[in-house]
């Protein structure tokens, strides 16, 4: 497979009362591969991140395409016995969600 870069995010598990909890915070992507052969009309595409654990989902904002885009955005999804991996999908806006992204 071709890596695609990298994604630099920090994860803290907490649990409680309220149960237990995954909180990620998506810092920045780095060494992305150059998408200039992707102009769209003219314009640089605009880039986001899918994180999923189970059948939870976040999407982060939009963001300018560029070879290491910043987020600093902050998630937080329930953890049960049953979550045992996750996953983080990268894409360009336009994309059905996230299909066809690097994961």
């Amino acid at each position: 497979e071709e890596a695609l870069g990298c994604i630099q995010c920090t994860m803290m598990a907490t649990g409680g009362d309220g149960g237990r909890k995954l909180c990620v915070e998506v810092v920045e992507a780095r060494n992305l591969p150059s998408l200039t052969h992707a102009l769209e009309g003219g314009r640089a595409p605009r880039l986001y991140l899918v994180l999923k654990l189970g059948k939870q989902r976040a999407c982060t904002s939009l963001v300018r395409a560029a070879k290491e885009p910043r987020w600093r955005e902050k998630f937080v999804f329930r953890l049960s016995a049953l979550d045992a991996r996750g996953k983080a999908a990268a894409g360009r806006h336009g994309d059905d969600e996230g299909e066809g992204a690097a994961e």
